[in-house]
């Protein structure tokens, strides 16, 4: 069994969150253990994938008045509100996961439904793509091996791999406020915040006890699980800190 690290930190501003995530990437791609996170964010941040358009996807004047922060990730994929979450991030050696990037996902994803069920959270794999449509929004659809909750999107991530590394980084809403950040994203026609909540899952609609610490220690058991990898705990969080409580 290939020994890693386990980090828990936050909250902390979106910029170094996503820098963080891209220096681990280049320190195991040079040799460094492989390191399982988990992050909170200080502020309702949009993080904006490697490609995506800004100017398309973001009213950066809406943004500023609302206190939202928006980041740009070192992975791809649409927006991704980040607001009233936990975040995972996996960075592993590329020769522990499939070189084929859906297999890869899929591998995560089993972990992901492993330690969610373990929770009592009735997570599922979705097991194909839906047409990425007009929305800049991430979570308006589950692509490949993307984890749902009564058919909606519970769990949004990206990957990307560089240096003979991969990082793949993931959100896990506890609840969604849409009216805290919805104005400052830019909308297709029709698009509403009710028609968002249609497609978007968070741990609120589960009666499922989770909570911050359980999760960290169910995701970490289980992902090293389908890795191979044992994570040893460093920083742990607060300990009983209630999903329902965070924000």
């Amino acid at each position: 069994m290939i020994r890693g690290e386990l980090r828990v930190s936050g909250p902390e501003p979106g910029a170094a969150l996503m820098a963080e995530d891209a220096r681990l990437l280049e320190a195991v791609g040079a040799g460094a253990p492989p390191v399982l996170r988990f992050y909170r964010w200080a502020r309702p941040t949009i993080s904006l994938g490697y490609a995506q358009d800004a100017a398309a996807a973001v009213d950066a004047a809406a943004a500023e008045r609302l206190g939202v922060d928006v980041v740009r990730r070192p992975t791809g994929g649409k927006a991704v509100v980040h607001d009233d979450e936990l975040t995972y991030a996996v960075v592993v050696p590329a020769g522990l996961l499939p070189g084929d990037v859906r297999r890869s996902y899929a591998l995560l994803a089993e972990g992901l439904v492993s330690g969610l069920r373990a929770l009592g959270v009735d997570a599922r794999c979705h097991d194909g793509s839906e047409p990425p449509g007009a929305s800049a929004l991430c979570f308006v659809a589950p692509s490949w091996h993307e984890i749902t909750l009564d058919g909606r999107k519970l769990v949004g991530s990206a990957q990307c791999r560089r240096g003979g590394a991969v990082l793949q980084h993931g959100a896990i809403p506890f609840s969604w406020r849409p009216e805290r950040w919805w104005a400052a994203l830019r909308h297709p026609p029709g698009e509403t915040p009710a028609t968002f909540l249609a497609r978007a899952a968070s741990l609120e609609a589960t009666a499922a006890p989770a909570r911050v610490n359980a999760l960290v220690r169910e995701l970490g058991q289980a992902l090293g699980r389908v890795l191979g990898v044992e994570f040893a705990p460093g920083v742990d969080v607060e300990e009983g800190a209630a999903v329902d409580g965070a924000s």
